[in-house]
């Protein structure tokens, strides 16, 4: 939606803990989430934003948006046909056409990796027993461990750290094995 429309909506303010802002503290308009908060916003977006929207819910932006819901959901599928292949790549390829007409597209790498995921199915099975979630949040624990070192040894602190997760976990398992 443009800015300078006169139909312009405003939403509520966002909690500063998620919202990206310059030096003065102005808004970005970019939402600072986890991996997996995106997914879940993702997921909720159209019933939680559709009834801001009003007379607008023919956007482009919005309906490119909406097309972008549809097609990571359908990746997140457990399996696939190869009708259902066809099918994504199709959607792909239209929500490409929709994104490529709103003025302020701009295409990034990701955008041309997206052609590739119908291949990738067909080569690897389903995306999600290939994602990169948990490795994601393997590297938010090592950027907290590295964050909150002395800075003389991060690396150090990082290894000790994760010497100490792995030694609790082993010992919660034993404990819990001791219990059945």
């Amino acid at each position: 939606m443009k800015e300078d429309s006169a139909d312009a909506i405003d939403l509520p303010a966002f909690h500063p803990c998620i919202v990206e802002s310059d030096e003065l503290g102005m808004a970005k308009n970019k939402l600072r989430l986890k991996a997996a908060q995106v997914h879940t916003f993702m997921r909720i977006s159209e019933e939680l934003i559709s009834p801001l929207l009003g007379d607008h819910v023919d956007d482009p932006v919005w309906q490119a948006w909406l097309k972008h819901v549809e097609l990571v959901n359908l990746m997140m599928a457990p399996n696939f046909t190869l009708s259902s292949v066809n099918h994504l790549d199709k959607m792909i390829h239209e929500h490409q056409a929709l994104y490529a007409d709103l003025h302020m597209a701009h295409f990034l790498p990701k955008h041309h990796f997206m052609r590739h995921v119908p291949k990738d199915i067909l080569r690897c099975g389903p995306p999600r027993y290939y994602w990169c979630f948990p490795f994601e949040a393997y590297n938010r624990r090592v950027k907290h461990w590295a964050e909150h070192s002395n800075r003389k040894a991060e690396l150090l602190h990082v290894a000790m750290m994760l010497s100490l997760q792995t030694a609790l976990e082993l010992m919660e398992m034993r404990e819990a094995a001791d219990d059945e």
